[in-house]
């Protein structure tokens, strides 16, 4: 339990998804270790490193995202991820 950074896999990815207000490195709130190896290294869309491990904390696949942080236990930042959000659903309805 823990706050660490989150990092872009890939800039335009993270441009076109709700952490696009987000800044490159901003701290978010992580609540347990958990986390998920993706098959594919382009639905990465966030990573954060903890000691020598380096693991997707986020991923997206169309209108899908994975997230292993708590956007809502990370202050301002996380907020905007949130508002984002509704911003990107309402881009597939």
């Amino acid at each position: 339990i823990q706050w660490n950074k989150i990092y872009h896999n890939n800039s335009n990815v993270w441009e076109n998804s709700p952490f696009k207000n987000v800044k490159n490195g901003e701290y978010m709130y992580f609540v347990h270790s958990f986390y998920a190896i993706p098959e594919d290294d382009n639905l990465i869309l966030s990573y954060t490193r903890y000691g020598d491990i380096k693991y997707a904390s986020a991923v997206i696949k169309d209108n899908i995202i994975g997230i292993q942080f708590h956007p809502e236990k990370s202050a301002k930042e996380g907020i905007k991820i949130y508002q984002e959000w509704v911003k990107f659903i309402n881009k597939f309805n």
